[in-house]
Parts: C-alpha cells; structure tokens; sequence
C-alpha cells in the first residue's frame, strides 16, 4: 500500500497525519514521518513496513494504520472530537499517551 500524506487511524485509536515518506540516511530503509494530532503533537517516524502492517490482537486482526477519509466526515464521525477524546482518555491513564505504541515518551 502506498503511503500518502493525510489523516490515518491507529488501530487504537489514535489520530495521526502523515507528512510523507523519507529515508534512512544509513539504510536508505523507507520511514513514515507523523505527527499525532492530540496531546503535543509530536512528530515520530516508523518504518513503513511496520506502517503497512496487520496487527492482531485478542485473535482480531487490524491494520496498524487506516486512512481517514472525507466519507468518514459525510458518516457522521467527528475525527476531530474522536482525536481529543483518545487524548483525555489517555492522559486519565486508561490508555496510550500521544505515542502511537503506547509507551509514553516513545514509539
């Protein structure tokens, strides 16, 4: 899948644009530049096989990251309230901080 920049949803739910694709300066392995778009809105790279991958967890599979698209708008889902809630819940301590793994500080 190709990775375009735009809004994208972690699997968890978090909300994240895409600024675009670069490389590794040593490996030349290609690596998604983000942003997340609650909390402090850090900007963190990941490399796009991870970007592209299937996740499973409790035996349901997801994709790691899906694009938000302007159907989502017209369904009635509001990205934008979806992105702070995600932050509020997550800084109360039930669940992930701005880090699309969930480990504070980090990626």
């Amino acid at each position: 899948m190709q990775i375009l920049p735009g809004k994208y949803r972690h699997f968890k739910g978090g909300l994240y644009e895409v600024i675009g694709v670069a490389r590794h300066s040593e490996t030349l392995e290609e690596m998604v530049v983000y942003r997340a778009l609650y909390g402090e809105g850090r900007l963190w790279v990941r490399p796009a096989t991870m970007w592209n991958e299937t996740v499973t967890r409790d035996g349901v599979s997801y994709r790691r990251f899906t694009p938000v698209t302007e159907g989502d708008a017209a369904r009635g889902i509001d990205t934008e309230n979806y992105a702070r809630e995600t932050h509020e819940k997550n800084a109360s301590g039930n669940g992930a901080s701005d880090c699309p793994g969930g480990r504070g500080d980090r990626p």
